[in-house]
């Protein structure tokens, strides 16, 4: 078959063995697969039609998914894909534009320019934000707090020798125990039945330590 075929308009069906022989530019009919960089529109944030879905649809879509600023914990000693390490370091505000416009400078503002730092969540435990509950009153998002013990009493009992030879029970309450039984009053209490006593420089519970991250 010679010669240039015009555009036609005819409703009929074309058969591939009727194409021009020599015509190699195009891909047949019945095969799936594109070369080059192929392009095509955008759909709009939300769609779920048989539209293709184009790189950066699917790339808004997943943002929406897992949201910039958002803190999670791994079982690894690095950061996973897409996810910074909650380490308090100071980062760009231009690479990680996404992350800055979500939580700005509230952990630190970096250089105070190019820079912002990201939490710093290694060795602390995470407490919900009060945000006006009364709780926790008076905690500005974002802060930290000190190890603490609630404030309490404790009754003390010794026995001493009554005036008449018996057992004298007696309550001691803020008396000075100096000199009688200040060796005593601080040492590990320890109860038969009853694990040995575990002491420290903090009040914690048990725990496991992973890796905190956050999502930029």
């Amino acid at each position: 078959m010679a010669g240039t075929a015009a555009v036609g308009t005819s409703t009929k069906l074309a058969r591939e063995d009727h194409r021009h022989p020599t015509d190699t530019t195009r891909a047949p009919l019945a095969s799936p697969a594109f070369t080059g960089t192929p392009t095509a529109p955008t759909p709009a944030a939300g769609n779920n039609s048989t539209q293709v879905a184009t790189t950066a649809f699917v790339r808004g879509e997943l943002t929406g998914v897992v949201p910039a600023g958002t803190v999670i914990y791994a079982a690894r000693n690095t950061a996973p894909t897409g996810y910074l390490k909650a380490n308090g370091a100071a980062v760009s505000r231009t690479t990680y534009a996404d992350l800055f416009a979500a939580i700005g400078t509230i952990f630190g503002s970096g250089d105070g320019v190019n820079t912002f730092n990201l939490p710093d969540l290694r060795g602390q435990f995470l407490r919900g934000w009060d945000d006006g509950r009364g709780i926790d009153a008076g905690r500005t998002f974002g802060s930290e707090q000190m190890d603490q013990f609630q404030a309490h009493g404790h009754e003390l009992h010794y026995e001493n020798t009554g005036a008449f030879g018996g057992s004298l029970n007696t309550t001691l309450n803020t008396t000075n125990l100096s000199g009688i039984m200040s060796n005593y009053a601080k040492q590990p209490i320890q109860l038969a039945g009853y694990d040995a006593p575990r002491f420290g420089n903090e009040t914690r519970p048990r725990n496991v330590a992973l890796l905190a991250c956050i999502k930029f």
